[in-house]
């Protein structure tokens, strides 16, 4: 079945076995709906780049920690919120979206309204809408962003929002109230709503995101092993670049701090869905199976209902909890080497490993910790954010680079974050062997001494060949040009058998290949032996 036609569940699992292709297919799949919410909730394109490549690049590597494939949608959207929240707070501000809806962000899109007549119907409310979002706080318009244009359920948007289940429900009853009162009532104002073009992710965005994931999924060479993160740096530069472009008015370097702000249709890429092969398929294929109408997201609300039994993967949190780990030690591109190889037993370096986390939940028990390497993925290395690590070559004698990455999650939140760091794992062996041959002298000729079974004539050659660097270790193996599959002697010195097919005369390479078993590195001589046989003529 094509990428395009699996369920959000599917593409988890194969990314998880493996295939990148699947997580390509996630990303394009919800990438759009990710930073058009937070572009809207912030109402700053380059925060919401920034919050958007982090949700990705996070789910890169939580992906095993996904309990249900199905909420895909509100992990990328709770991290990527969080991630907003943390830089704001860095900065002294808090999010508090402007009231209102600005011309950039009030574009219909076609594929969205899905006819005509929607079209129709959405254009003239435009000016309600206005009015409606003017009149809602920072969590009712967030409520009503991810209900009808993410087309999540309440119990998604609770998760998302972290809010209980009867805190979001509360708030969806008093949105469709206020959406009653107007001229066209709460079932236009909401497909209307729904039906605005996606603020589609800029190009340097999804091309930062998609080398991260070429990184992820396929590792390059080992003598390209610093293109990749430089291609991630440079793509990301791109994004805070090209993402915003004069907000304030003469004045494009004003910092994101949550104030009113006018957005042009210029800085800001919409989406009517006409076409993009990357465009996700239609949201009722992955998304909440509560209503396709956008209308009906926020309806059978005015009467209370019972919350769902909550799930571990279910429970609410009291407030968004920024969760963030940073690596201390070791820097990126460290390096560090291996003890001197040991016959069966691998290279490995010892790497001492340490992390600090903030924003964790003060009443959580405990975190979840996991350290994880680019060569061996699957394998946890650590689970505590300091300690020390073996880091083995990828092949014997092969300089090799780990891609450390440390996850933590707070299993009482489920707030997560990770970050990462590359280091160089050096190899300390010795040079390769060599070898010479000391018997027989290059080109000697030697005569035919009978006619084997085969009716070749046969030879016997005495050979000899030495290492300076053998310890009593090494493996020698003798084979001839003639037939180089086949093994004439398994030692340093012995006898061989070389032969002649014809009455000719007849010259063989003859070779011997020397291997240090530490460290699986080869030597090898050669000399040219001729077998001159002795025919009777009848």
């Amino acid at each position: 079945m094509p990428h395009a036609q699996r369920s959000d569940a599917e593409l988890v699992a194969d990314a998880i076995a493996g295939d990148g292709a699947a997580f390509t297919m996630l990303f394009r799949r919800h990438v759009d709906t990710v930073h058009d919410h937070l572009v809207r909730w912030t109402r700053d394109p380059r925060l919401a780049a920034d919050a958007t490549l982090v949700a990705f690049t996070t789910l890169m590597g939580s992906l095993g920690e996904i309990r249900d494939g199905r909420t895909v949608l509100a992990w990328l959207l709770r991290t990527a919120r969080n991630r907003a929240v943390d830089e704001l707070r860095g900065a002294g501000a808090s999010v508090a979206t402007p009231p209102g809806l600005t011309a950039a962000l009030l574009a219909v899109s076609p594929a969205r309204a899905g006819s005509e007549q929607r079209v129709a119907e959405a254009t003239d409310v435009g000016s309600e809408l206005l009015q409606l979002v003017g009149q809602l706080d920072e969590r009712a318009l967030s409520v009503l962003d991810l209900t009808a244009r993410a087309g999540l359920s309440i119990t998604d948007v609770a998760s998302v929002l972290g809010s209980s289940y009867e805190e979001t429900q509360l708030v969806t009853q008093r949105l469709r109230r206020r959406a009653d009162g107007t001229r066209h009532g709460a079932d236009a104002s909401l497909r209307a709503y729904a039906a605005l073009a996606d603020v589609r992710a800029p190009a340097g965005l999804r091309a930062a995101i998609e080398v991260a994931i070429d990184e992820r999924w396929a590792p390059p060479h080992p003598h390209h092993r610093w293109w990749l993160p430089i291609g991630v740096a440079a793509a990301l530069l791109l994004v805070v670049l090209g993402s915003v472009r004069a907000l304030v008015s003469g004045t494009p370097d004003t910092p994101p701090v949550a104030t009113a702000v006018a957005l042009d249709a210029a800085d800001l890429e919409l989406v009517d869905g006409s076409s993009s092969e990357d465009t996700a398929p239609a949201p009722t294929d992955t998304r909440s199976d509560e209503a396709e109408d956008p209308s009906e997201l926020l309806e059978a609300v005015d009467t209370p209902s019972a919350p769902p039994e909550a799930t571990p993967s279910e429970a609410p949190r009291t407030e968004p909890v920024a969760l963030v780990v940073s690596v201390e030690s070791p820097i990126t591109q460290s390096s560090f080497r291996t003890g001197p190889p040991v016959s069966g037993t691998p290279s490995v370096a010892a790497v001492p490993l340490r992390a600090s986390v903030t924003g964790a939940n003060p009443s959580s028990d405990a975190l979840e910790i996991a350290w994880r390497s680019s060569v061996r993925p699957d394998a946890v290395l650590l689970s505590t954010l300091t300690g020390q690590v073996m880091l083995s070559l990828s092949a014997p004698c092969t300089d090799t680079v780990h891609g450390l990455t440390i996850t933590v999650t707070d299993p009482e939140t489920d707030a997560v974050s990770s970050d990462s760091v590359s280091v160089l794992v050096e190899h300390d062996c010795p040079p390769p062997p060599t070898v010479r041959v000391t018997a027989p002298a290059d080109g000697t000729t030697v005569t035919s001494t009978g006619v084997g079974l085969d009716r070749r004539r046969n030879a016997d050659v005495a050979v000899a060949s030495s290492s300076d660097t053998d310890d009593g270790s090494f493996r020698y193996r003798w084979s001839s040009d003639r037939a180089p599959t086949t093994l004439l002697l398994d030692a340093a010195s012995g006898t061989v058998q070389l032969w002649s097919e014809t009455c000719d005369p007849l010259v063989h390479v003859l070779t011997v290949q020397v291997t240090d078993p530490r460290t699986q590195q080869t030597g090898t001589a050669s000399i040219r032996v001729t077998v001159d046989p002795e025919c009777t003529v009848e």
